[in-house]
């Protein structure tokens, strides 16, 4: 609220009188109605501040029953909570905690589990991998008797097969027995021609 305009009023007539007494009638008059004029503008002005103090009188008074509302329900609800009940949320926060420590603890075991069972696979599929191993050398001893593989630890070089020419063995034969081709053994084995002796061991490359 504006209270310039309480100690306004009286100021303004007082000072529009005193020129009225020295102005001529038709300046007086003009003079007059400027200050008429001046004082209802002054007085809307006051009207409108006293209206805007009321609204927001009434609003902070709402805001004070509403908090005086607000904090009755608090100590209500705060007195019906007794002691008992406390303690029950007491104990149940503690027993939840404890049970969330439990399941910590089952998922570090059980991440070490995992682990070990991984490890453990590993080792099986490595395992596996050379029984393969071992079953196709094997598997290729039965199909080729003159065949020595170098899976069924022989100190021969991994990167071949080993076979022992016999009695009508030619390159062109062995080539599409082990399906490597003619230039492929005859470059390993540093062969010039294509004759082979019976008994000669030959080097085949093994196909990826």
């Amino acid at each position: 609220m504006n209270y310039k305009y309480i100690f306004f009023l009286p100021a303004l007539t007082l000072v529009t009188s005193c020129s009225l007494l020295t102005s001529s009638p038709k300046e007086a008059q003009h003079q007059m109605e400027l200050s008429l004029h001046k004082i209802k503008t002054d007085l809307e002005d006051f009207k409108h501040d006293l209206n805007t103090y009321e609204i927001e009188h009434h609003v902070l008074e709402g805001q004070v029953i509403d908090i005086e509302k607000i904090s009755t329900h608090n100590k209500k609800t705060l007195s019906q909570i007794s002691p008992a009940r406390i303690e029950n949320i007491l104990s149940n926060l503690e027993a939840f905690e404890k049970h969330l420590s439990m399941l910590e603890k089952n998922q570090e075991r059980i991440l070490r589990d995992v682990v070990q069972l991984s490890t453990h696979a590993n080792e099986t599929s490595a395992a596996l991998s050379q029984y393969k191993n071992e079953i196709s050398a094997l598997k290729n001893t039965l199909e080729h008797p003159n065949f020595v593989s170098t899976e069924i630890n022989t100190p021969f070089d991994e990167q071949f097969y080993y076979y022992t020419v016999t009695s009508g063995d030619s390159l062109e034969k062995i080539s599409k027995q082990f399906s490597v081709s003619i230039s492929a053994i005859k470059d390993v084995n540093e062969i010039q021609t294509d004759l082979i002796k019976k008994g000669e061991m030959i080097k085949i490359p093994k196909l990826d």
